[in-house]
Parts: structure tokens; C-alpha cells; sequence
């Protein structure tokens, strides 16, 4: 389904910063079927989960070569301005953006987390490669492990050319341990050239992804996506008991939370 959508550069009037304008994200709250809450998880004390929760573990992909061009280029997104060639998340070498060298550190490093007794049961991930290339780095497979591509996770849509996929065929060939039964289109038909993603519709992505994972049989999820997305679960959807929980993921940051997912009352 194609995610609602707006001119990108009334997009970014709206908000230039609102990735990490937490108050901004936070209007984006509102009644949905099931409510979420989350608190640090502790590997010094492991909970007792309930029937109602689980580990997730939260990863921001490592840092991505769209992350590395913005940096030395020292702009961010002219998009406000509708000069989309000038935005450094456009150049067409970056579409579906890979891993940097320190990307490659970044995921890797995570791999040395000791996330006994909660390590991941199912790795659920962004299409994108950077967030594949990440999940496969930071979380080795095995055949005990599955990993699940699942569209909600992906980064802001529209405009960007980063944050466009290549297709599910390609992916395969590259990532063949990641199961891709739950995306629609082999292409990527929810991109578009001249339109950015509404943030209601990427909070709605996010509540959706929140959703999926609580209706799996694992108890202990790792959950590998994009800073946008994260964003959106932390402070659009997810009521988190300590406020340092919804700040902005560094790239290739790693976050342990007991989540506890209930039907929300009438």
C-alpha cells in the first residue's frame, strides 16, 4: 500500500528538524487498537516476561554512505527549498545506500554485545540494504534465527534517493538467510520522485511495526531499521518510562527495552 504523501517541500517547511523535535513527533499520538510501553532492559537483572511483553532490541543501522556524503558536504536536505539535486540524500549513486568501512565497524561491534539470556529469537528489518547489511553483521544467521523483511520499517519515504530499495530480486541474491514474504511489490512502488511521506502516515508505519512484532511467538526480537523510523516508534507510538529512550539512535546504536503491549481500553 502506498503511504500517504505530500509535496516535499511543504514537507520540510512544516519541520525542518522533526526527526528530532521529540514534541513534534509526540502530535502524532493518537487512540489506536493497542498500546505500547517501554522500559531499559537490564542484562544484570533479566525480567520475567508476562504473556504481554517482550525483549526488543532496537538498532539504528550503521553509519550508510548517504550519512558519510552528508557529513563532508555539510548540508543536510535542500529539499525545503525544492532543489532536490543539491540534497546530498540525492545523488544518484546513493540510491538504496550501502554500509560504509565504519558502517561495517559499526554493525560488527554490535555483534559483541552479550545479550544472554534475550538474544534474538527473530531479526525483523528495514528492505534497505544498509539495514540488512547491518542486521546480517550485527546478528550472524543461523538457522535458528530468522530473519523478516517487513516494509513498516523502512525510513522516510519519497524524494530521497537513498531511501529507495532495489528490488526483492536483487536483495535475494545478496541476502539470501532474509525472508521477503511479507513485502507486496518486487519493485519499489511506494517511492516517489516528488513527494515526501506525510508524518502521520510514517507514525501509522510505525504503530504497524509495533503490531507485527507483538503478534509473533518470540519473546526476544531484534529490530534493525533507520533513525526516522525509530523516531516515530519512540516518541509517535511507544509510551517509553525514561525519557532517554526516544532520543535520536547514532549510527549503529543498539537499545534493549522490555516492551509491554495491551489492547487499549474503551
Amino acid at each position: 500500500m502506498a503511504p500517504q504523501s505530500e509535496p516535499a517541500a511543504s514537507f520540510a517547511n512544516a519541520s525542518p528538524s522533526w526527526t528530532s523535535n521529540r514534541e513534534f513527533l509526540a502530535t502524532f499520538r493518537v487512540p489506536r487498537p493497542m498500546l505500547f510501553r517501554a522500559r531499559p532492559y537490564v542484562p544484570a537483572a533479566p525480567p520475567t516476561l508476562s504473556a504481554g511483553s517482550k525483549v526488543v532490541h532496537f538498532v539504528r543501522h550503521g553509519q550508510g554512505y548517504h550519512n558519510l556524503w552528508a557529513e563532508q558536504s555539510g548540508v543536510r536536505c535542500n529539499c525545503i527549498a525544492g532543489e532536490f539535486a543539491a540534497c546530498p540524500y540525492n545523488r544518484p549513486d546513493l540510491v538504496d545506500a550501502a554500509l560504509t568501512d565504519m558502517g561495517i565497524s559499526q554493525a560488527t561491534k554490535l555483534s559483541e554485545a552479550d545479550l544472554d539470556p534475550h538474544y534474538p529469537e527473530l531479526v525483523v528489518v528495514s528492505p534497505l540494504r544498509r539495514a540488512m547489511q547491518t542486521a546480517t553483521y550485527a546478528f550472524p544467521p543461523s538457522p535458528s534465527v530468522p530473519f523478516v523483511a517487513l516494509e513498516d520499517l523502512r525510513e522516510h519515504i519519497g524524494v530521497h534517493v537513498c531511501d529507495k530499495r532495489f528490488s526483492v530480486t536483487e536483495h535475494k541474491e545478496n541476502f539470501p538467510h532474509v525472508s521477503f514474504d511479507e513485502l507486496e511489490d518486487d519493485h519499489d512502488a511506494m517511492h516517489s520522485e516528488t513527494e515526501r511521506e506525510t508524518r502521520a502516515s510514517m507514525a501509522q508505519r510505525a504503530y504497524n511495526s509495533l503490531q507485527w512484532v507483538a503478534g509473533r511467538p518470540e519473546k526476544s526480537i531484534a529490530v534493525v531499521c533507520h533513525s526516522g523510523i525509530l523516531g516515530s516508534i519512540m516518541n509517535s507510538v511507544m509510551e517509553c518510562e525514561e525519557s532517554k529512550l526516544g532520543e535520536v539512535f547514532k549510527t549503529g546504536e543498539m537499545r534493549s527495552m522490555v516492551v509491554e503491549f495491551e489492547p487499549a481500553t474503551k
